[in-house]
């Protein structure tokens, strides 16, 4: 195949699927893209924490502060890097929290009964998200897989039914 079939092909169908792969991926396992997320999180921390400690050892004002950057940023790092689901059970528990607050205080304080009507599934999400908190790591993962899903076999059916590509080195001159 010529080089430049090659990398048009490869162009035009490569983004497609991987976004279908992808999507596969999220669909079918979505925890191990929070775990994923979490570790690139960690390795982060523990970037900045290694940074903080070099700015403390290089700078001869404001080592306090450094220091115990270093120490928060390296301890979360490492903790996230051994419990990489951790992440994903606070952030759910932290939206179950807030969805819980914020449908409780509208239930309670609304003047009319379709006002607590529509506060009341935000207040019971909140109690399911505080008991399960796995679930919003889940859900957004797959809705997020589903997109990518859609989206790559919507691109391909897109680009198959543009045709193939015309040739560049062919000057329209109209």
């Amino acid at each position: 195949m010529n080089p430049s079939k090659l990398s048009s092909f490869l162009s035009r169908f490569a983004l497609p699927a991987l976004l279908i792969v992808l999507g596969l991926l999220l669909l079918i396992n979505p925890d191990s893209a929070s775990a994923f997320v979490a570790r690139i999180l960690g390795y982060g921390l523990v970037a900045a924490g290694v940074v903080f400690a070099v700015a403390a050892l290089t700078r001869p004002f404001h080592v306090a502060s450094a220091v115990l950057g270093a120490l928060v940023c390296l301890s979360l790092g490492v903790w996230l890097l051994r419990n990489p689901l951790a992440l994903a059970r606070g952030a759910g528990r932290l939206v179950g929290i807030l969805l819980a607050i914020r449908g409780g205080q509208e239930v309670f304080s609304a003047f009319d009964t379709r006002s607590r009507l529509l506060a009341l599934p935000a207040l019971l999400l909140g109690i399911v998200l505080i008991l399960l908190p796995m679930t919003t790591s889940r859900l957004l993962f797959s809705f997020c897989g589903g997109l990518s899903l859609v989206g790559g076999i919507v691109l391909l059916v897109y680009r198959l039914r543009q045709g193939p590509p015309s040739d560049p080195n062919i000057i329209d001159a109209l």
